[in-house]
C-alpha cells in the first residue's frame, strides 16, 4: 500500500468518533429541549432537525472520507482493496448509524411524548373542573 493510502486508511479511526459520539451528543441535546423547552411545536421542529443531523453528518463525512481514499488509491494494491471493500466501506457503516441513531433518538421522543399527554391530561382536569362544563348549551 502507498503511504498516502495507508495515512487516509487510518483516518476511518477518527470517524468512529463522528459516528459514535455525534449522534449521542445530539440525541442528549434534543433530550435537554424535550424536558426544558416551553413552545413545543419548537422543541419538536428542533428536535428533527438534530435527528436528521445525527444521521447526515456521519454519512456525509464517511462520504467524503471515501472520496480521499479513492485519490489517495495510486497502486494496484490500493485498487484493489478499493473494489474488494467497497459494499462494506459504503453501507455497513450507515445502516449500523442508522440502527444506532434510531435506538439514540428513542429517548428524547418518549420524554417529548409524555410530556405532552401530561400537559393534555392537565388540560381535560381543568376543564372538567369548570362550572358548567357538562351542561349544555340552550
Amino acid at each position: 500500500m502507498s503511504p498516502e493510502f495507508a495515512d487516509v486508511l487510518e483516518g476511518r479511526e477518527k470517524l468512529g468518533l463522528v459516528f459514535t459520539f455525534l449522534p449521542l451528543a445530539l440525541a442528549i441535546w434534543a433530550s435537554f429541549l424535550a424536558l426544558t423547552s416551553a413552545r413545543k411545536t419548537l422543541a419538536l421542529i428542533a428536535m428533527l432537525g438534530l435527528a436528521i443531523l445525527s444521521i447526515l453528518v456521519p454519512v456525509a463525512s464517511m462520504a467524503v472520507w471515501w472520496g480521499l481514499l479513492e485519490e489517495a488509491a495510486t497502486t494496484d494494491e490500493d485498487t484493489a482493496w478499493l473494489l474488494s471493500h467497497d459494499g462494506g466501506g459504503l453501507l455497513v457503516g450507515p445502516i449500523f448509524l442508522t440502527w444506532y441513531v434510531g435506538l439514540l433518538w428513542m429517548a428524547p421522543l418518549a420524554i417529548f411524548l409524555i410530556r405532552i399527554l401530561f400537559l393534555l391530561l392537565r388540560w381535560v382536569i381543568r376543564k372538567r373542573k369548570r362550572p358548567g362544563f357538562d351542561e349544555e348549551p340552550a
